[in-house]
């Protein structure tokens, strides 16, 4: 499987479309990629146990084993969401 990176945001807090580039500099590079089976793979800062309690609480969604949830600006979603269709 290939993955293509189609949006990526910089420690500074730009975000823009992943063009092949791939170095972060110094600091997190929250990022989402596609697969080519046409998935999205989003990489961002792993929620906190206390966080993933916090979510089980409010019954909205219910964690299963292998499963787990990362926090991405919604500039990055909003960057990604159109290139998941264009590629």
């Amino acid at each position: 499987m290939k993955y293509k990176l189609i949006a990526k945001q910089l420690p500074s807090g730009v975000v823009f479309a992943g063009d092949g580039e791939t170095s972060c500099g110094q600091g997190s590079c929250p990022a989402v990629l596609k697969t080519t089976d046409g998935k999205a793979i989003v990489v961002g800062r792993i929620l906190t146990q206390k966080e993933h309690a916090a979510i089980t609480k409010t019954g909205v969604i219910a964690f299963h084993a292998g499963e787990s949830a990362v926090e991405v600006s919604p500039e990055l979603l909003h960057q990604a969401a159109g290139k998941l269709y264009d590629c």
